[in-house]
């Protein structure tokens, strides 16, 4: 039997997401779970499976505190997925916060070319699909939104195009511009011309040697850059420029070594399109800031905790 069977069974299973805690009884769903080290015993309640949207359906996951004033939506980033963010969902568990968190398309459960999207929009109808369902969860309690990269970028579109009042928006090294853009973009046209795709190349994305290491075998990780998914960014970097700003609190997490965004434009960028932006800088910690060595991870975690509070 393939070692990721669980992964495929996952996929064909067409799990209906209100079905409540099929963790309990569904192995596949178990195998996910253990995989990642999401810690079972720090949610009361999970859901998981296919929402209808209009592009295509979504993977969704939510882990309910019973006690939980308070929703957090978590988005993540290019060629990631949700596996990815398990140590910022536990700690988002231990601090008391119910957390549901979306596969964007093309990535982790949810169907799709990997890696490729034709527009962006249908990353920011993804997010406002799963933003209704987190506003249904917290009925009429805060919600709030954590996002990573790609995933940090299309949850503040999603807020200014929809003026969504969010308690705090968090965005950690979010995308605008990717790191040294002007460059990359000329070598991934060019490239383009004979390929549609590109291999994969992980970076050293994190100071954490066994993060690195994880990601490299993941099986839920993107393997390809996609040629349509630069195209794409070109078109909504500028959707967001004429978006209007945000007027929600923002606070924004970026590390100083990052070499996947163009870290000090796009701050430049963001500072510009909210009207209330703090901004933390982590000298040293890479574009995984989430999944950065103990020392960053912490500095991370407790700022969000305290922007949460």
């Amino acid at each position: 039997m393939n070692e990721f069977s669980w992964i495929t069974a996952l996929k064909e299973s067409q799990m209906d997401f209100s079905i409540r805690d099929p963790h309990l009884r569904n192995q596949p769903v178990q195998q996910y779970l253990a995989f990642y080290n999401f810690d079972i015993t720090l949610f009361d309640s999970y859901q998981c499976g296919f929402v209808s949207n209009e592009y295509s359906p979504l993977y969704i996951q939510y882990f309910q505190k019973n006690k939980s004033a308070q929703v957090v939506l978590y988005i993540h980033g290019y060629l990631d997925h949700t596996g990815g963010a398990s140590k910022t969902i536990n700690f988002l568990l231990k601090e008391g916060y119910s957390v549901l968190a979306l596969d964007l398309p093309g990535h982790g459960l949810s169907p799709g070319e990997s890696g490729s999207i034709a527009s962006f929009n249908e990353y920011v109808e993804a997010v406002e699909t799963a933003y209704k369902i987190a506003e249904d969860f917290a009925a009429g309690a805060p919600v709030s939104g954590v996002g990573h990269s790609t995933g940090a970028a299309v949850l503040f579109h999603a807020a200014c195009k929809n003026n969504y009042s969010f308690k705090k928006l968090i965005l950690v090294a979010p995308l605008y511009l990717p790191y040294r853009w002007k460059s990359t973009k000329g070598f991934i046209k060019a490239a383009g011309k004979v390929f549609s795709r590109q291999k994969r190349r992980f970076k050293k994305n994190s100071n954490d040697k066994l993060y690195n290491q994880f990601i490299k075998n993941d099986p839920l990780q993107g393997k390809w850059l996609q040629l349509e998914w630069t195209k794409a960014l070109e078109f909504w970097q500028k959707d967001i420029f004429n978006c209007s700003v945000y007027e929600g609190e923002v606070i924004i997490l970026q590390g100083t070594k990052d070499t996947t965004v163009e870290w000090k434009k796009n701050l430049e960028f963001f500072r510009k399109k909210g009207a209330n932006v703090d901004i933390t800088v982590f000298p040293g910690a890479r574009h995984q800031l989430l999944n950065e060595s103990q020392v960053h991870r912490e500095k991370a975690e407790q700022l969000i905790k305290e922007s949460l509070g």
